[in-house]
């Protein structure tokens, strides 16, 4: 057990006030200046003040731990991230095979089917292949 005097628990508490200030103006500064936040270490900050008021080392995470929770939190938001976009798409290609269409030559076929054959027409040496129609709802399955 260490002792500390109360003299050195005044001064470490003037710390703490003066970390309120700094956080404070940062948060302020921030709303006008977004790069005003890039100054704050958060981590050291906490910590600091953590010490400062006397609590337990116990009581925060290692920065081992940290890391490890920022890269599964980053991981996760990717994954959800790419999840919604192919969600997106995947609505997009049925609303695309969905919308009907009619051909300059008189071809019908659905939106999907008139990018398809614009993309076989610009793509070099492509054979032009007929695209089967999407079947009809509640049709017979093959």
């Amino acid at each position: 057990m260490e002792f500390v005097s109360l003299l050195a628990q005044a001064q470490k508490l003037v710390g703490v006030s003066a970390a309120d200030q700094y956080m404070a103006l940062t948060l302020r500064a921030s709303s006008a200046w977004p790069e005003a936040l890039d100054t704050l270490n958060v981590d050291h900050l906490l910590d600091t003040y953590a010490e400062s008021l006397g609590l337990p080392v116990s009581l925060t995470r290692s920065p081992e731990e940290r890391q490890q929770l920022r890269a599964a939190r980053a991981e996760t938001a990717q994954s959800q991230a790419l999840a919604e976009a192919v969600d997106k798409g995947a609505d997009v290609v049925q609303r695309l095979a969905q919308s009907p269409l009619s051909g300059p030559d008189g071809a019908r076929g659905s939106v999907l089917d008139g990018i398809v054959r614009l993309l076989r027409q610009a793509v070099p040496g492509a054979a032009p292949r007929p695209v089967a129609p999407p079947p009809a709802p509640g049709g017979e399955h093959s």
